[in-house]
Parts: structure tokens; sequence; C-alpha cells
């Protein structure tokens, strides 16, 4: 039992590590990680990406990250897809508030 908790761990910090990579090449290659998103990840602005979609795009850009454990790291909930939010849940929230700040003022 210990075994497996520290081997979930392990993986866990792994796929943490993974995203982080994953950010920085995102704000490298498209220059921020919205950018990103609208462009490159979810073009067709449903605000979700299957997992299938994201290896695609991934090998598309030449991610030279381990894709797997970006997905376990994006897929928090088991879903299946994930969203902007699970991406980049600060710059999600910070959209959020100016979505609202312009829906008050205008």
């Amino acid at each position: 039992a210990d075994r497996v908790a520290a081997k979930k761990v392990r993986v866990d910090r792994m796929a943490r590590t993974t995203l982080q990579d994953f950010t920085r090449f995102l704000k490298k290659h498209h220059g921020g990680i919205f950018r990103a998103w609208r462009v490159a990840l979810d073009p067709d602005g449903s605000m979700s990406v299957r997992q299938a979609e994201l290896f695609k795009v991934c090998r598309h850009m030449a991610y030279p990250g381990d894709v797997h454990l970006l997905w376990k790291a994006l897929d928090h909930d088991g879903s299946g897809l994930t969203t902007y939010q699970e991406l980049d849940p600060q710059g999600a929230q910070l959209l959020a508030q100016f979505r609202e700040w312009a829906l008050e003022t205008w």
C-alpha cells in the first residue's frame, strides 16, 4: 500500500512538472497560454479539448514532453475533456473577472 501511494505521489509530481513545462512551451511558441488555447488547442471555440485532440496538437507543435503525463495533469476529474480552467486556473479567473467587469460596464 505504501509503495502504491508513493508511486502515485511520484507520478502526480511528474505530471505537475510536465504541465509547467507545457505552459512554458506554449508561452514561448504562442506568446501566451490563452492565445495558445484559442489558436492551437481549441480553435473551434468549443471550450474543451479531448485527449486525442491534445495529442494531435502536441505532435503538430512538436511538443517534446510526455503527452500522457500532460493529460494526467490536465484531466483532473477524469472526464475525458480538459478546459482552459484546468490548463491555466489563474488566467481563467482573470478572464472571468474581465468578463464580469465588461458586462457591468457596458
